[in-house]
């Protein structure tokens, strides 16, 4: 698995696998901080809780996944950061953007 080159065969590569599927197909990879993983972000029921929060209703994976690479960015902080960040603090996330829209 390790000597696989480049995002895509590294991503079909573990996906193969029973139960592997979008979300752990890229957090495997990031866990171990691979290089072709490093604009990612795993997209699980806590980052869709956010995104909709936000107001970002796509069902589709990778609008949801693009449109926080590019808030990590607009952050300063790599994809993986942001990752880890949402899903260490999603109930905080959540708080703040509710309590932001009931001050608008």
């Amino acid at each position: 698995m390790l000597a696989l080159s480049g995002h895509k065969a590294k991503f079909d590569f573990i996906t193969k696998f029973h139960g592997i599927a979008a979300k752990y197909g890229r957090n495997i990879w990031m866990d171990l901080a691979d290089p072709d993983f490093e604009t990612c972000i795993a997209v699980d029921e806590r980052v869709k809780a956010i995104a909709k929060a936000l107001g970002v209703s796509s069902a589709k994976y990778a609008t949801v996944e693009a449109f926080f690479v590019e808030c990590a960015r607009e952050a300063h902080l790599t994809p993986w950061e942001a990752d880890r960040l949402m899903y260490n603090f999603n109930g905080y996330f959540l708080a703040v953007i509710e309590d932001a829209g009931n001050e608008a």
